[in-house]
């Protein structure tokens, strides 16, 4: 597998492959090497460099979706908010003076983004809005320009009660090596006192992503306004931490047998709404995300109703240190929904893992991983713990052949559409196979996955051998490493 193709082809191991003294110019970002430009490998490498800016020299927030009777607030100037109306249904009220959390409300926040260089961007990259702690309140993730492309980007960030200050890092990465580093920072002060509005839970914007019937869409988001980490599974005795808070997770016990090396695992507990007057199709996926990148638990298979709620149970990995968690709802934009803006959520956290006292609830062995694949083979990977501690994170690997095809060769096991961008199946450590990476499970837990571009593969007559190995990178000590693999076939007639 060759990650910078596009086109990428199945082989023996199917190669596929976000003090109000003033917000202060951020530290200059080190150079990064130049990258090819999106879709056109064939461009050099240093030939016309990008330069990401915001030329509308502000920033508008309330009104309607696109800023549409919004405030225009120009960078580097104060702004009082108080007057503006927040979207329906979003005040969240602060909590009790010993805690001194503010009460916060959101808006429709717009911005553009424009790229004054000569070369597109490459690759793509995030912007976020964050105030002062730092924290983050609204991320815009995938963004790429032409050279001289301006685009708008209308967003939905919770603002915090009182004075604060709002700052715009475009491409705060620093995943673009630009001719001009330093102007991709910009900000505002304001004060704000939520302003009371009609309590409607639906959007009142109509339908932001284009869609014939604003009033038949699905709306994913989360509720109870915050994440319960460590207890029990369901969140009995864990630590709740509303969204845009900050908690020291120090004194919470880790799950048994989770604390390796600069990390430890907990039960997390979180709630997704569907706010919408639609149910949601496809089924989604959710993921929890350490600093805005690494996946660290996902959720497949999610549906639903309109108007309900459901709790999700899930364990994580979290770094020691200080450290964002990100929930991002409907990770992979699979559900068209009425509000694209509320599907992020995110926690600032410092943990200190600690090892619980030896008691007879603990464990008293070791996780063991095994591989399952449906056979036929129909696109679908599984690891379950059937171990009696709980696993790290791991990593499956999935190789195919076709009988009576020498292995590595073309014709064997299909190519990908070149429209088609596997590289969240890619790792170095296996360039030659499918990867999945798959979150710590407990004991009798288990993870599926559904590959993504599984649709789109053209197969041939013939009979396809498929090997699944759980563990692949070897990370997780367990009681039998012999039952690491499994096998399916798919017989194509």
């Amino acid at each position: 597998m060759k990650p910078a193709v596009a086109k990428i082809f199945l082989s023996l191991s199917l190669a596929t492959s976000v003090c109000l003294a003033g917000a202060q110019q951020p530290p200059g970002k080190q150079p990064v090497p130049i990258r090819p430009v999106p879709g056109n490998p064939t461009v050099p490498l240093g030939q016309g460099k990008p330069d990401i800016t915001n030329l509308k020299k502000g920033i508008i927030i309330g009104g309607a979706v696109g800023g549409a009777g919004g405030v225009f607030v120009p960078w580097g100037t104060s702004v009082d908010l108080s007057g503006v109306d927040p979207l329906p249904g979003t005040y969240v009220a602060g909590s009790p003076a010993a805690v001194a959390l503010p009460g916060r409300c959101a808006f429709n926040v717009t911005y553009d983004e424009s790229n004054i260089g000569t070369g597109a961007t490459s690759p793509l990259y995030t912007n976020r809005l964050k105030i002062i702690g730092p924290t983050e309140v609204a991320v815009n993730s995938g963004r790429h320009l032409n050279a001289a492309e301006t685009k708008t980007v209308t967003t939905q960030p919770y603002l915090t009660e009182g004075s604060n200050a709002l700052m715009l890092y475009l491409d705060d990465g620093n995943a673009v090596a630009e001719s001009n580093e330093g102007n991709n920072f910009f900000s505002i002060k304001y004060t704000l006192k939520c302003k009371a509005t009609p309590g409607n839970p639906n959007n009142p914007n109509g339908n932001p992503t284009g869609g014939p019937n604003p009033n038949k869409l699905p709306d994913i988001t989360s509720a109870k306004g915050g994440i319960i980490i460590g207890g029990a599974v369901g969140g009995a005795g864990g630590k709740f931490v509303p969204w845009g808070g900050v908690a020291d997770l120090s004194s919470l016990d880790p799950l048994p047998g989770t604390v390796v090396g600069d990390r430890c695992a907990f039960n997390v507990t979180y709630y997704e709404s569907n706010i919408g007057v639609a149910s949601t199709s496809p089924p989604y996926t959710n993921k929890l995300k350490l600093d805005s990148a690494t996946d660290v638990s996902i959720n497949n298979a999610r549906h639903l109703n309109a108007g309900e709620t459901k709790q999700v149970d899930t364990q994580a990995y979290l770094t020691m240190g200080g450290h964002g968690l990100e929930l991002s709802l409907d990770d992979l934009h699979q559900v068209t929904e009425s509000n694209e803006g509320n599907n992020l959520f995110s926690i600032r956290y410092t943990l200190q893992c600690h090892k619980p006292p030896a008691t007879t609830a603990n464990c008293d062995g070791l996780p063991d991983l095994v591989p399952i694949l449906p056979n036929p083979m129909s696109g679908t990977v599984m690891v379950k713990n059937i171990g009696k501690c709980p696993a790290g994170a791991s990593k499956l690997t999935l190789n195919c052949s076709k009988e009576g095809i020498p292995a590595g060769t073309r014709g064997g096991c299909p190519e990908l559409p070149a429209t088609l961008t596997p590289s969240a199946y890619h790792d170095p450590m296996f360039p030659d196979s499918v990867t999945v990476n798959v979150p710590g499970l407990a004991p009798g837990a288990s993870f599926s996955h559904t590959l993504s571009f599984w649709a789109a593969l053209k197969w041939t007559t013939g009979t396809y051998a498929f090997i699944g190995k759980a563990d692949a990178a070897n990370t997780v000590a367990e009681s039998n490493e012999g039952n690491n693999v499994a096998n399916s076939t798919l017989v194509v007639p």
